[in-house]
């Protein structure tokens, strides 16, 4: 039996209590500290997409700390995420609208 990859069990420990943002950064930090082929490694060993990690290098080297306050506590960009279904099907509303009887 070989023994575990020490990246594999710190991602083990670490995963679940790092948010969207840090998890990045985290595995874009090992993949940086690997060297040549890190992302590949990385994604290997972790299952987490090259993109991702590749994403987490990107934000690493901008210095993404040095934002304004507005959008410090944020994880994602302003406007991210999924729209709510009242913006993104209009018919949804009208057909939500309480109907007026003719008696």
């Amino acid at each position: 039996m070989q023994p575990e990859d020490p990246l594999k069990t710190r991602y083990e420990l670490l995963h679940n209590h790092l948010d969207e943002k840090a998890r990045r950064m985290w595995l874009g930090a090992e993949a940086i500290a690997h060297g040549k082929g890190g992302i590949s490694y990385v994604s290997r060993i972790t299952g987490v997409t090259r993109n991702t990690i590749s994403r987490g290098c990107l934000d690493l080297r901008q210095n993404t700390e040095n934002v304004t306050d507005s959008q410090s506590k944020r994880i994602r960009k302003e406007g991210g995420g999924r729209k709510p279904l009242s913006v993104s099907n209009e018919m949804l509303v009208k057909d939500m609208e309480p109907k007026h009887r003719m008696t």
